[in-house]
């Protein structure tokens, strides 16, 4: 039988060993963790057990690259597998997520086991919840999905993670005979493996958002969940480059997050402080939902970094920050004894340093409020009351692309003029610019921004 050598796999010879590498790297967004609520016999669509999580696996590519392939080949096995079954939704399930939206309001529709090469259902774009624009959300028909687990950061009751837009359609190559396991009639299997097939997108994906995340798969077990990927993708000057998990030959770059498994974890537990958020006393702002969620400040995205140039992203995951400023991240244990950067984001701060290498152990605390000194450079701001220390707020807009929620690590003009018309129009809800977290663009948000630009703050890194 003729081996699987990959749709484009002519545009390899064009692949440049000097390339920078465009693959940043592997993103698995706990994406929803079911409760007792949402198993109900009488639902269609398949019993979901309590305690399944539903992950999201991401591309995460440097701009304008784009997502050809998930591919195993001789030597490289593309893996997904869990220690009980995958979950299947026996409604409007399927192996490609071709269900509309209006239909994933439906049982247990959004938490189906797919493959894809950008969408979440028909029409929809599948976008980390942390980067959804909460238009349209998603409202359950069943009275189900509303846990509020804060291991599975903003609840879907919130952002159901779909951005509407006309995603590209995925193509299996070789694996037919596999993918009944992600089909709407099997609740039984737990391997999908090949050294002879992949999943692709023929035109290349890209993400719908300037970071350029997209998505490839969703999985929902209540098991021992863990894969092993290797990926393929188009650079701008029409090359290809491959990273593979283990074992790379020639051109082909090895990638530590192409290697997952959710347990067992360790904890690490940081606090953090939003200059804008701050109430006083240690407390910030709920922005989120701050009626359902009274507790919840806001999404913010740790990343794992390198201790040695040139300081590349190694792991990462996202976590609820609480009003307290206290967020605990989840990693697999194998990272205990490494020495990493703590690299944290949030939609409307400056991205802030650890101001060394933190080496991790089993159950690390690290209190970034506590001292300036915590960041990278000293880059935080005291707080008010003289209590703590807050990330800068204000990097709202990249002032290359002039795209608002796109961030460049510079508080300046651009972020200045975007507030100023969202202040003039009186923008509302959970919106970039509302640098304050109270839901509303005002003079204080104005305030604050004028005041970062006026000082220059910039992102501080090695």
């Amino acid at each position: 039988m003729k081996r699987i050598t990959l749709i484009l796999l002519s545009l390899i010879l064009n692949h440049s060993s000097k390339a920078v590498n465009g693959l940043e790297g592997i993103i698995v967004e706990k994406y929803y963790i079911s409760s007792e609520n949402d198993t109900n016999l009488n639902l269609v669509g398949g019993v979901l057990p309590p305690g399944s999580v539903t992950y999201r696996i991401y591309v995460d590519m440097l701009p304008n690259y784009k997502f050809q392939a998930a591919f195993g080949i001789t030597g490289h096995e593309l893996k997904l597998s869990t220690t009980t079954n995958f979950f299947n939704n026996e409604d409007r399930g399927n192996e490609a997520p071709t269900y509309t939206k209006t239909q994933a309001a439906g049982n247990t529709v959004m938490l189906d086991s797919w493959l894809s090469a950008g969408a979440a259902c028909s029409g929809n774009f599948g976008v980390l919840k942390s980067d959804d624009n909460a238009t349209s959300n998603t409202t359950n028909n069943d009275g189900i999905l509303q846990n509020n687990d804060p291991l599975a950061g903003i609840p879907l009751t919130s952002r159901d993670g779909f951005l509407a837009g006309s995603p590209q359609a995925v193509t299996f190559v070789g694996i037919n005979s596999l993918l009944p396991i992600f089909d709407n009639v099997n609740n039984t299997g737990n391997l999908f493996s090949t050294f002879n097939g992949s999943w692709s997108s023929l035109s290349g994906s890209t993400g719908p958002t300037a970071d350029n995340k997209v998505l490839i798969a969703q999985i929902t077990t209540d098991g021992i969940f863990s894969f092993e990927l290797n990926i393929q993708i188009g650079t701008p000057t029409g090359g290809v480059q491959q990273y593979v998990a283990r074992n790379p030959t020639g051109s082909q770059v090895q990638l530590p997050s192409l290697i997952y498994q959710n347990v067992p974890e360790i904890s690490l537990n940081l606090k953090v402080l939003l200059e804008g958020f701050y109430l006083g006393g240690g407390l910030m702002n709920a922005s989120i939902d701050p009626l359902t969620y009274p507790n919840f400040s806001d999404s913010l995205f740790l990343e794992l970094a390198a201790g040695t140039s040139p300081y590349a992203t190694v792991y990462s995951d996202t976590a609820i920050l609480f009003t307290n400023g206290k967020a605990q991240f989840r990693f697999l244990r194998n990272i205990v004894g490494g020495s990493y950067y703590l690299v944290l984001r949030h939609r409307n701060s400056m991205e802030t340093w650890s101001a060394n290498p933190v080496v991790i152990d089993a159950n690390l605390n690290y209190d970034f409020s506590s001292a300036a000194n915590k960041a990278y450079g000293g880059n935080q701001s005291l707080t008010p009351d003289g209590l703590y220390y807050a990330f800068y707020g204000g990097d709202i807009s990249d002032a290359g692309t002039a795209i608002i929620g796109v961030q460049d690590g510079i508080i300046e003009s651009q972020d200045y003029g975007d507030m100023e018309n969202a202040v003039y129009v009186t923008k509302l809800g959970y919106v970039p610019e509302d640098v304050t977290g109270d839901r509303l663009v005002e003079s204080a948000d104005y305030g604050l921004i004028e005041n970062n630009v006026y000082f220059t703050v910039v992102k501080m890194r090695p």
